[in-house]
């Protein structure tokens, strides 16, 4: 955890490159975690449209806003390991790529979501931190039964933005 108030990612640099290191509890089994970030129908809830093949080696395309290429991304499944570990490459249009990774666990009451993305550009790693964040606390509004991330998304990404920038700052 981060000192800043309100942060719950940890930012580190590794080179020229930095990553975000997130983790979230959940009250829910294993299995209904797993199926909430895997699922297209499920991920289209609370984080973007997925389309693909969502089986490790292969492809899958991330949609965020279909009229704006920039928030796309495509990816490969690296690794696959049903209700453990997903791993996915992130690549994004006139950026590095980077590797997302997403890890369950058990909690003292459910399933602890631990998110990492590695390899991010320094001048976009607290936009990334500040989004997924919000983007893991909209799954827990999700699993409670909520749809729908829009502009409650965008406010809480805004609230959350100049803290990480303060804590990329000091990196």
């Amino acid at each position: 955890m981060s000192d800043v108030s309100g942060i719950s990612g940890q930012l580190s640099r590794h080179g020229d490159t930095v990553d975000v290191r997130l983790e979230h509890p959940y009250p829910v089994e294993r299995d209904v975690l797993w199926r909430a970030i895997t699922e297209p129908e499920r991920l289209a809830g609370w984080f973007a449209v997925v389309k693909g093949e969502l089986t490790e080696g292969g492809r899958c395309h991330v949609v965020f806003d279909a009229d704006n290429p920039e928030q796309q991304i495509n990816g490969t499944i690296e690794e696959c390991a049903a209700g453990e570990r997903l791993v996915l490459s992130w690549e994004m249009q006139d950026h590095s790529d980077s590797m997302v990774a997403a890890t369950l666990s058990a909690g003292q009451q459910g399933t602890v979501l631990t998110l990492e993305h590695h390899r991010m550009q320094e001048d976009t790693a607290a936009a990334y931190g500040a989004g997924w964040q919000a983007y893991l606390e909209a799954l827990a509004v999700y699993l409670e039964g909520n749809s729908g991330v829009g502009e409650r998304w965008n406010a809480r990404w805004q609230g959350l933005l100049p803290a990480y920038l303060h804590e990329a700052a000091r990196l």
